[in-house]
């Protein structure tokens, strides 16, 4: 999950939260480590299906004509958040993380070539 969000963020996307969904989203432990390791708040959709809600939700806005406005307003009136599940990043922790990535990014670097 952080090497897509860090290409996000090179493609100069400002992301400010993550919303989770699926099985790792049930376990609280998951839940802020993803938060401490990605850096932004992590939350959680209230509805169980989200991913095929967020299949129709697509449906819906596209049937509307599209628009960065539209979808804003499709998704504040559909989707609701489970606040008690939300996560934000524990700062304390982040060196220690950035660390351990900044080791696990020079192994990837090495091994990439033999595969």
């Amino acid at each position: 999950m952080k090497i897509g969000l860090d290409r996000f963020r090179e493609l100069g996307f400002a992301v400010k939260e993550i919303r989770m969904i699926g099985g790792g989203a049930k376990s609280p432990i998951w839940r802020q480590m993803a938060a401490d390791v990605l850096g932004v708040p992590v939350l959680i959709p209230e509805q169980a299906e989200a991913a095929a809600l967020g299949g129709a939700l697509q449906a819906w806005w596209m049937l509307q004509g599209g628009g960065q406005a539209k979808l804003k307003s499709i998704i504040d009136a559909h989707v609701s958040l489970d606040e008690s599940a939300s996560c934000v990043p524990n700062t304390q922790l982040r060196e220690d993380y950035d660390e351990g990535y900044a080791r696990y990014k020079n192994w990837l670097d090495h091994m990439a070539p033999l595969y």
